[in-house]
């Protein structure tokens, strides 16, 4: 790949980045230097980029002919015809993301197998020659390390959890595996629904259609979820969409299932975009979307259409499963007690701005078991110009509505809160504790009032951006294995002091199980290190649409699809990507929480305290 698919620096940048890209052209291309005096033409008439052209983005005109610098050193440019010469000094690195098309040129990451995966880790401990005496940093710190074998260390291994599929049945888990075998505790039926292709051949896609329909029907019965439906098709354009939920709100219609046929990955995006928008925002219609190749091309249909009975029933208010959260909580919850749980993530753009703001969700649980739960998302972006903010910025807002949703459900408010904070990095747990702890606080000022009657917090983070991996060795064997479901280190690697721990929760059916880490910043309710992760463990079996226990609470899991699935709400990302390539909009430095602005997504009443995002 040659330089000019990755820098690109801009006028004014430091000698010091000038004279390293000098240096690498140089013995790079050695033949291909130029000198360049006056002004260059730009832009060219029109720009034409291939995927493979990504990363080469334009220059700013006004930048390039005002400079100071009349004379530059310049790559001879060979991979846009227009452009004749590229100038070192005025270029930016470009940290554009790639699109669907670029990402599907991109090479396979294969994923190692165990073995593998110990002996590459191993080799690379070696060649590092931390106790070579040519190591000097190393010999003069007195630093040494064991580069023989990984560290040997002990792990517990958890109870699983009872679940309930009904009020007498009891599911049989193995080895995270959650069967429902024809039963729901709840289900909820469905009196106007409708099965609806969005497509442009109804005519030809007629028969899967009529045998995914008839599964799914037929399923739904034995799972005692009755319906009644009607099938429509809708031609996928905005005003077809638009005018056909309007419809369906003005008809009382409770769920549409969207079947989505589309001829690109791009363009599903974009439908799915236009559905939820009118159903979520617009009209107030709870939609579940299916791709028509899942259900064409799909070898086991009975399968597909049992995981997404567990999405419909939850999505309209019912209950798939009870997970018994007693044993956990034996020392911890009184009859009087009610407990709520709290999941809160955020993600980032690669520029967070206005235009392209960051995605911060936040769900709580309506009981105190955790099987039916509320969302509340809101995007946040600075000011002016473009940071991002790790903090929660509208955690108080968002927190007094869901104690609000579960108040309705209860008729009582928590007594007693755990809060699972996922995406904070080590360094970031103390604005966690300056700004997000007392953003709850402030909510419970609001709900609660005196703060005698406020409730007891545990706040806990969830980190999965870890480098740590664990493995089972079999002496027998001598063979690696996976971490067991279950598995809890809290010893040994974990900090001396503070109360943190690894637990793997889910099984993984490829590569290195890669365990979760929790670092608890707040116990009020003064659990133990064994309720504790007894309670998070049994908590990774809660998501009620889930098939399998996951690797975090589902809380948490929800909270992160919710804050990926609400970026097509706020913005459209074509238009949002085309007002920032190129942009010269400055990053702010040590940004706090007065440059940022937030905003809560409007969701249509009738869908307020509903999972939208499920």
């Amino acid at each position: 790949m040659s330089l000019a698919k990755i820098f690109y620096m801009h006028d004014g940048a430091s000698a010091r980045y000038s004279h390293f890209v000098r240096d690498f052209l140089d013995k790079k291309f050695p033949n291909r230097w130029i000198d360049r005096r006056g002004p260059i033409d730009w832009p060219p008439r029109s720009l034409d980029l291939a995927p493979a052209d990504y990363f080469l983005l334009g220059f700013i005109k006004d930048r390039v002919n005002t400079t100071k610098h009349r004379t530059f050193e310049v790559l001879k440019g060979t991979i846009i015809t227009e452009v004749q010469n590229m100038s070192v000094e005025l270029c930016r690195r470009a940290c554009q993301p790639l699109s669907k098309a670029q990402e599907a040129q991109q090479p396979r990451k294969h994923i190692p197998k165990l073995n593998d995966r110990y002996h590459a880790i191993m080799n690379v401990l070696g060649k590092c020659n931390y106790n070579s005496p040519s190591n000097r940093l190393c010999r003069e710190v007195g630093l040494q390390i064991d580069d023989g074998q990984m560290l040997k260390l002990n792990a517990r291994i958890l109870t699983q959890p009872q679940i309930q599929t009904g009020p007498n049945c009891q599911a049989n888990v193995r080895i995270g595996r959650i069967p429902l075998d024809g039963h729901l505790f709840t289900p909820k039926p469905i009196s106007a629904l409708a099965v609806t292709y969005f497509g442009a051949d109804a005519t030809r896609e007629a028969s899967s259609m009529n045998e995914f329909l008839n599964t799914l029907l037929n399923m739904m019965k034995n799972y005692h979820v009755n319906v009644k439906h009607e099938k429509h098709n809708v031609h996928p354009t905005v005003d077809q969409i638009t005018a056909y939920f309007r419809t369906m709100s003005e008809r009382k219609c409770q769920f549409v299932i969207c079947i989505m046929d589309g001829r690109s990955e791009d363009e599903l995006t974009q439908l799915k975009a236009y559905i939820k928008d009118c159903g979520t925002i617009k009209y107030g219609v709870m939609t579940q979307c299916v791709m028509l190749s899942k259900i064409t091309n799909n070898r086991s249909l009975t399968s597909y259409c049992e995981n997404l009975i567990r999405k419909i029933n939850f999505k309209n208010s019912g209950i798939n499963t009870k997970v018994n959260l007693d044993e956990a909580l034996k020392y911890k919850k009184s009859k009087i007690d009610s407990l709520m749980f709290f999941g809160a993530d955020v993600i980032h753009p690669t520029n967070v701005t206005r235009q392209h703001p960051s995605i911060a969700a936040v769900v709580g649980s309506g009981d105190s078991l955790c099987s039916t739960t509320a969302v509340r998302v809101c995007q946040q972006y600075p000011k002016e110009g473009k940071c991002s903010i790790e903090t929660i910025v509208g955690m108080t807002d968002m927190v007094e509505q869901l104690l609000d949703y579960n108040r309705q459900a209860n008729k009582v408010l928590p007594n007693k809160i755990v809060f699972y904070r996922d995406g904070v990095d080590d360094g970031q747990f103390g604005k966690v504790i300056t700004h997000e702890i007392p953003a709850i606080r402030q909510a419970f000022d609001r709900i609660y009032g005196d703060k005698s009657n406020h409730p007891l917090l545990t706040f806990v983070v969830v980190k999965k951006r870890h480098n740590t991996r664990f493995f089972n060795y079999n002496t027998t064997t001598k063979q690696m294995n996976n971490m067991s479901i279950g598995d809890v280190i809290d010893t040994t690697i974990v900090h001396p002091y503070q109360n943190n721990f690894y637990l793997n929760s889910h099984n993984a059916f490829q590569g290195v199980n890669h365990l979760s880490l929790y670092h608890v910043l707040l116990d009020e309710i003064g659990f133990t290190a064994d309720e504790l992760q007894l309670l998070t463990y049994h908590l990774c079996f809660t998501d009620p649409r889930s098939s399998a226990s996951e690797a975090i609470p589902s809380v948490v899991h929800q909270a992160d699809i919710a804050a990926l699935k609400a970026r097509d709400l706020f913005y459209d990302d074509e238009r949002s990507s085309a007002t920032t390539v190129g942009g010269r909009s400055q990053s702010l430095r040590n940004p706090t929480l007065n440059d940022v602005d937030y905003k809560i997504l409007d969701v249509h009443e009738n869908l307020k305290n509903r999972p939208v995002f499920g």
